[in-house]
Parts: C-alpha cells; structure tokens; sequence
C-alpha cells in the first residue's frame, strides 16, 4: 500500500529533485482498508508534500505499530505550517494565509480526515514552521476474523482480497 501510494507521485517528486523514501516496520499487524480509497487519502497527504517541499528537500512515508494500532506518517521538510493554523488544517475550504500554493480547494486534508474517521481511525498534524510538517494516521489493528490480504509493506501493487461489497480488503 505504501508504495502504491509512493508510486503516484514519484515522477512529480523526482522532476523536483525532492527525495521520497519508504519505511515500514517489520512485522506490522494486519489493517483493514477499503484500499481505493484509502489510496485517496495517502495520494492527498504525498501531493501536498511534494507541493510543499522545496526543490532537493525529503519526503518520509512510514508505517509502525503503536500498540493496537498502525501509524502511516507523511513527514516534509518543507516550511512548516504556523502554529496558529494547525488547529484548522483539517477543516473544508481551509488554506494556510500566504502559503497556499497550486490551485488547491483547501479540501484535501478534510478528505484525509473523513477517510482516516471511516477506517475507524485518525488523522493528526504536527509541524514546526522552517523544519516541516508531519502528518500521522493512526488506524486500528484488524482483529484475527480479518480475511488475509496483502501486506502493507509488500512490493507495490499487491492484490488485496475483498472482504465486503465496498471494496475493502485487509492489509497487513
């Protein structure tokens, strides 16, 4: 899932020489995604990073355990968000006065939000203004019923098996 998501800004990343690596912690419990959907969420969070990073900057994207649940993070070096705004990044329609860059609604991060809520989890911000930003989605373990699927630290475009209607699957 990782480099899956990885994957759809890589190019946009490499044109502006911004370094985007991978790391997912061994052994990581199983989630369970709607995966498209969650695609979503991750490929927000990476536009705005690489938006946001200057040219030879660092992109992170983790995954860890953390007791019951799996943290994804989306870390930056890139300016930083002032601490006043923090308490609203997460809001529709909600841009940082004088940063916002591109063509942006100031929806992206209230979609990150809604999808982390729906997966049963959710979405935090951290940022200091010249060292850059992190975002933090923290999601529950499946629990044993969970159907097997790909691993979320698997090679990209893993196949996930469904374990609903709506397209979910558990990644692991």
């Amino acid at each position: 899932m990782l480099a899956r998501a990885a994957d759809l800004v890589r190019s946009r990343a490499q044109d502006q020489g911004i370094e985007l690596s991978i790391d997912a912690a061994p052994g990581l419990p199983a989630i369970e995604v709607d995966t498209h959907v969650f695609d979503h969420a991750l490929r927000n969070l990476l536009d705005n990073a690489v938006t946001y990073t200057p040219r030879g900057g660092r992109i992170a994207l983790r995954a860890e355990a953390a007791g019951d649940s799996v943290v994804l993070t989306v870390a930056d070096n890139g300016p930083g968000i002032p601490p006043e705004y923090l308490p609203h990044v997460f809001e529709r329609f909600f841009r940082v006065p004088g940063q916002s860059l591109g063509t942006g609604t100031g929806l992206g991060l209230a979609i990150v939000r809604e999808i982390a809520l729906a997966h049963g989890g959710d979405v935090t911000c951290h940022s200091t203004p010249g060292e850059g930003t992190r975002f933090e989605i923290t999601l529950p373990a499946a629990g044993p019923a969970a159907q097997p699927g790909v691993k979320l630290n698997a090679p990209q475009r893993g196949s996930a098996t469904a374990s609903s209607a709506r397209g979910s699957a558990r990644e692991q």
